[in-house]
């Protein structure tokens, strides 16, 4: 009868069983019984030992391992929060360097001014100026020049705001007839800007084709 013991001698595992004896098979060794068992038993407990060993350490391992990715994104957070902190200071830096008076805003503070300080002009308000009808322009061919006509008359305007303009000053376009331009000024009425009302009309017809409102703030 054969058993898978090793022989310490040779390490063969066959053996020839006799009474209390096992004789190697490969180099005729003899062993007792007891001292089989013995050796048999200390083999078991020395892999049990080395399984627990191994599981251990296989633990500790996971262990390790679960805890390094949470390192890892703590640190991640850190550099990350970082970051977003000098995005916005970087960002706030960027937006008090950008120039606040661009030509863009200048304009719209000025548009903004006049409409606001329109009653500095003499005879002038806002729903005045809104309420200019301008003249359409009408092309014959018996007329050298074209003629306008549906619009707000610059006679009618004068009745409107009851002053003279400023300045008046005529000229002749390339293509067309006599136009006569009308300017209102504010002059010293405000102390932190002008405003300026221009009307442009045509002499043949009277009709006002343009009207400007423009202001300066100092």
């Amino acid at each position: 009868m054969n058993k898978l013991v090793n022989c310490k001698n040779c390490g063969a595992s066959t053996f020839i069983y006799k009474e209390d004896k096992k004789i190697c098979s490969y180099c005729h060794s003899e062993y007792q019984q007891n001292f089989l068992q013995r050796r048999s038993r200390r083999s078991i407990w020395l892999a049990i030992s080395s399984l627990a060993v191994g599981i251990l350490g296989l633990s500790l391992f996971l262990a390790t391992n679960n805890q390094a990715p949470q390192a890892r994104d703590d640190s991640q957070e850190i550099v990350l929060s970082s970051q977003t902190q000098s995005s916005t200071l970087l960002d706030t830096t960027e937006t008090s360097t950008q120039p606040s008076n661009t030509p863009a805003k200048r304009a719209m503070s000025s548009q903004r001014f006049a409409r606001e300080n329109i009653q500095a002009v003499a005879g002038w308000s806002v729903e005045k100026y809104n309420g200019i009808l301008l003249a359409r322009q009408r092309i014959e061919q018996a007329s050298k020049y074209p003629t306008y006509e549906g619009g707000m008359t610059f006679s009618e305007l004068l009745e409107e705001i009851g002053t003279q303009p400023d300045t008046i000053e005529e000229g002749r376009a390339m293509g067309g007839g006599v136009s006569a331009t009308a300017k209102w000024d504010s002059g010293l009425a405000l102390d932190d800007g002008n405003v300026t009302v221009i009307i442009i009309y045509d002499k043949d017809t009277d009709q006002i084709t343009t009207k400007l409102l423009t202001g300066e703030i100092y």
